[in-house]
């Protein structure tokens, strides 16, 4: 799943997921805005979700 993400949004997922620093410190880390940082991540934990939900399909009539 990871190497479906960008290297930016990968980079902030990993720094923030993997080795938990915080948004304003991989902000600045990477000298960007705390807003781009937040975007990266929440579209990098929407890409991650669906990569697992496509990896390992429900039946169908199952709810999750």
């Amino acid at each position: 799943g990871l190497d479906q993400l960008s290297p930016r949004r990968r980079e902030v997922f990993v720094l923030n997921r993997i080795e938990g620093y915080s948004f304003p410190q991989i902000a600045q880390r990477l000298g960007i805005t705390l807003s781009a940082v937040e975007k990266h991540a929440a579209k990098a934990v929407l890409q991650m979700t669906d990569w697992m939900d496509e990896a390992n399909p429900q039946p169908k009539g199952i709810e999750q």
